[in-house]
């Protein structure tokens, strides 16, 4: 069974009261692992896994579970993964599906259910989720605000081939819905979304900024090396209101230990690298240099951090306040 499974990329579960007992059997016994309630896999297997195709076999374990249940597609954040828009397995611990309003499911064990007239259905990664453009306006509306940014932003990264053209379908597609219940919110979602995020901890610090009250930064913005030459380009960057440029920088565990990162150098070198080109920045004409982690953005540290360095404040952010949680 877990063979089989593994071949078509999905976990083994019980289809009966036997085959129920033989899987708890072999899990008491440690030979296989259960990474999702009622779903099992070798442990092997799912350890040498990344952390997307993990949450893909989830999805395809529970897709195939229900093949027979008309309508079962799959919605927000589950929808998201399929769609290749975040691996994040905090937001996509529970299991998101669409189902017509006359069906009569109920919320079980990591399976949470959204009731619609209409919606779209579509098969990507062999697994049925609602449209990519459904997708993105879902997430929009009902994550928490940096989260939802991160996944717009990269649904730009991933689907534009035109930025402007993609933008002003999305921005049609929510002004139609903007009675929806995250509607308005989904609009400044939109409104303050840019590819040019490297990752989404970067969206996710971005969103947390502008959910502070700060003024959305320009994004990977170009200097020229005034030592060296050639281009340096910031995380973000702000213009203050004495014209002082300020950047931000967000500094990541895995490229002072990743070897391919690294490069053939050590993490002291990456370190002195990283202090030079400050330097280089000062000389460029900017200001101030400000560095955080994630753990400062969670915690609140770099939002102390920008206040001291005179980041502008948004001056629309009592408009916007209320519609995306300003904290």
């Amino acid at each position: 069974m877990i063979q089989t499974a593994h071949q078509e990329l999905r976990c083994a579960y019980a289809s009966n009261g036997t085959e129920r007992t033989r899987l708890q059997r072999h899990l008491k016994s440690g030979i296989i692992c259960t990474p999702f309630p009622r779903f099992y896999a070798d442990p092997q297997y799912w350890n040498a896994l990344s952390v997307r195709e993990r949450l893909l076999h989830i999805l395809r374990t529970d897709a195939h579970r229900h093949r027979r249940q008309k309508g079962w597609t799959y919605c927000g954040p589950s929808a998201a993964v399929v769609w290749g828009l975040t691996d994040s397995t905090t937001l996509c611990s529970d299991i998101h599906v669409v189902r017509h309003t006359h069906c009569k499911n109920r919320d079980s064990s990591r399976i949470r259910f959204h009731q619609r007239k209409n919606y779209s259905s579509v098969e990507h990664e062999g697994i049925p989720v609602t449209s990519l453009t459904e997708t993105v306006f879902d997430c929009a509306r009902l994550l928490q605000y940096p989260e939802a940014l991160a996944i717009v932003d990269k649904s730009l990264q991933l689907y534009a081939t035109d930025i402007d053209q993609t933008h002003d379908h999305l921005r049609r597609y929510c002004s139609q819905r903007t009675g929806k219940y995250g509607g308005g919110r989904a609009m400044v979602v939109l409104h303050h979304a840019d590819p040019s995020s490297a990752n989404g901890g970067e969206s996710i610090a971005r969103g947390y900024m502008i959910q502070w009250g700060f003024l959305p930064p320009d994004l990977q913005r170009r200097f020229v090396d005034p030592v060296k030459g050639g281009a340096m380009y910031a995380d973000y960057c702000w213009t203050a209101d004495d014209g002082n440029l300020i950047v931000a920088e967000l500094d990541g565990r895995q490229k002072y230990v990743d070897v391919q990162m690294l490069n053939g150098r050590d993490s002291v070198d990456k370190v002195l690298e990283e202090k030079n080109r400050d330097g280089n920045l000062y000389l460029a004409g900017v200001h101030t240099v400000v560095h955080f982690t994630m753990n400062d953005v969670y915690d609140g540290t770099l939002r102390r951090k920008l206040e001291l360095a005179g980041v502008p404040r948004n001056p629309d952010y009592p408009r916007i306040a209320s519609l995306i949680g300003g904290r």
